[in-house]
């Protein structure tokens, strides 16, 4: 593991502007990578009720990568300086909320503690999206199943595909195979929360630049969506942390069909909608 960086997350990422939402900061052929695909994983529990039993849930459909345990903090803190253990914890990574970021990582121990951690030691991660309506980061709950099956997604393709170099070469990697769906975004509505949007967000420039059906609704609706694992909808889903992500992910399987990411800004611009029509349109 390398000593704790603060400030920073991913700094050659940042370096490079490729910072994304479901990803991976280790390459398929880093010994860290072996050593967390021989490791017990453990989900280490928040003390929010609603979130653990929603990841909790997730987990036990869809962990399958390494055996895994359910555990509380004060265990994750003994369990921590284990070589043999990794850990599933949501964390902010960073020394001050604004030069932070805010997600739920995996990553692996053998380390005194958790200051020691850097975001390129996660083997996966995705972000929350802290500075719309995550600020308490369990808020993320109602969608924690796609978070879970997303960031198990990119450990998969991480693996099958053989990626490898620094957390900016797995960046492009990883967009070029989201996007490779993106023309199967027209044949479902779009759902999209406003609220999750956040600050300066208008709907107009949204409609007037997205050609196909879309739909503005609650967080509930979207919520409904992924609990029902609905083939009806895609969802836009946004995360503004230290970086911003955003992507239109499938509820039914947490599938990103579209992703991509900017250093900075606090909310989605008209020109970000106008380029991911682009890409649908190829």
């Amino acid at each position: 593991m390398k000593k704790y960086i603060p400030l920073l997350l991913f700094i050659l990422l940042l370096s490079c502007n490729y910072c994304d939402a479901q990803l991976s900061s280790v390459s398929a052929k880093s010994k860290d990578f072996a050593r967390f695909l021989a490791s017990k994983t453990y989900f280490v529990k928040t003390g929010d009720e609603k979130f653990d039993a929603a990841a909790e849930q997730a987990l036990k459909m869809n962990w399958k990568i390494t055996p895994f345990e359910i555990i509380d903090i004060s265990e994750f803190e003994i369990k921590i300086k284990e070589k043999a253990s990794s850990f599933i914890l949501l964390l902010k990574v960073g020394r001050s909320d604004d030069r932070s970021y805010h997600l739920i990582g995996v990553f692996n121990g053998g380390v005194e503690s958790l200051d020691e951690i850097t975001p390129l030691d996660f083997i996966g991660y995705s972000l929350v999206n802290y500075y719309a309506d995550e600020r308490i980061l369990t808020n993320c709950s109602w969608r924690i199943t796609n978070m879970i099956e997303g960031i198990l997604k990119a450990i998969d393709i991480i693996q099958k595909d053989q990626i490898k170099g620094n957390p900016a070469d797995i960046a492009i990697s990883l967009k070029k195979k989201y996007n490779a769906r993106a023309s199967e975004i027209k044949d479902r509505t779009l759902l999209v929360c406003e609220a999750s949007m956040g600050s300066k967000f208008e709907k107009e420039f949204f409609t007037s630049n997205y050609p196909y059906k879309v739909e503005f609704c609650s967080k509930d609706k979207i919520e409904k969506a992924i609990l029902e694992r609905s083939k009806d909808y895609f969802y836009f889903q946004p995360t503004i942390t230290m970086n911003k992500w955003f992507g239109v992910i499938d509820p039914s399987n947490g599938d990103i069909l579209y992703t991509d990411f900017a250093v900075t800004g606090l909310y989605i611009k008209e020109k970000e909608i106008i380029e991911m029509v682009k890409e649908i349109k190829k």
